[in-house]
Formats: C-alpha cells, sequence, structure tokens
C-alpha cells in the first residue's frame, strides 16, 4: 500500500480476511427499530439551533416575590402577639417588623408587606399602652395602702 498525498483519503482495503469485514466504518448502518439514520457530521461551522425550541413551564410566569415584605409580615406578626402578653418587651419585634414592612411596600406585591406594618404599629400601640399603664401603675401603687 502507498503512501496518500497531502488531502487525499486512503483507500479502505478489502474486506476479506480482515475480523470486521463489510463496511464503510465512516457512516452508520441501518438504523435499528425503525429509526432514522443519524446524519454524519460534516465540516465547517456548527449548526445552532437545529432541535425545536421545547415548551416552557405549563404553570405559566413566575410569581414575584417581596422577601422584605413577608419578612416584615412574620415579624410584625410575632411582634403583635408578643405585645399582648408580655407588653414592652414586644418592642424588640415590633420595630424591625415595623422597618422591614417600610421598606417592602416599595416593591411589588405589597400585600404582605402593608399587613406587617399595620400590624407592627398595632403592637407598637399596645407597646406604647403598657408603659403608659406601668407608669401610672408605679407611680400610684402606693396610695390606697398607705399606713399612718
Amino acid at each position: 500500500m502507498t503512501q496518500p498525498e497531502y488531502g487525499e483519503y486512503p483507500q479502505q482495503p478489502p474486506a476479506t480476511g480482515y475480523p470486521y469485514s463489510g463496511g464503510n466504518f465512516g457512516s452508520p448502518g441501518p438504523a435499528p427499530y425503525g429509526q432514522p439514520p443519524y446524519p454524519t457530521p460534516g465540516y465547517g461551522a456548527p449548526q445552532w439551533n437545529q432541535y425545536p425550541q421545547q415548551p416552557g413551564f405549563p404553570g405559566g410566569p413566575i410569581q414575584q416575590s417581596n422577601g422584605l415584605g413577608t419578612a416584615g409580615f412574620v415579624v410584625g406578626l410575632l411582634g403583635f402577639l408578643a405585645s399582648i402578653p408580655f407588653g414592652f418587651l414586644a418592642w424588640i419585634l415590633v420595630l424591625p417588623g415595623l422597618v422591614l414592612s417600610a421598606i417592602g411596600i416599595r416593591r411589588e406585591p405589597k400585600g404582605l408587606a402593608i399587613a406587617g406594618l399595620v400590624l407592627s404599629i398595632l403592637g407598637l400601640i399596645i407597646c406604647v399602652v403598657w408603659v403608659v399603664a406601668l407608669i401610672v401603675a408605679s407611680s400610684n401603687g402606693d396610695a390606697p395602702y398607705r399606713y399612718t
């Protein structure tokens, strides 16, 4: 066998005498189970978008979320619920809930942020009522029990 020239392909040896006789190894054989054969890869630029676009998510568009509004609602709700039995100590939760909800109102959706703001304000009012009640109670606390 002779050496091929530059740019020429070598000739295929005869099929007899080789264990894998019968074929051109560069092209695929018949497709099994009635599938169409895959095309042989060609040279040149790659072909992009050769497959059809897959359908999108069947549920529709993704809904936006407002993380700060949700956090403000959760902290405001906890602060409101804590302000009833614990009184003025609930300001630790009410003030961050107020701030987070106020920032969350600037973003969409606003529903939980508004609810968090309302609950935080109600919790703050309850905290102030507790403080006033404690001041009044401590200033008049021993008046009926004066001993003479």
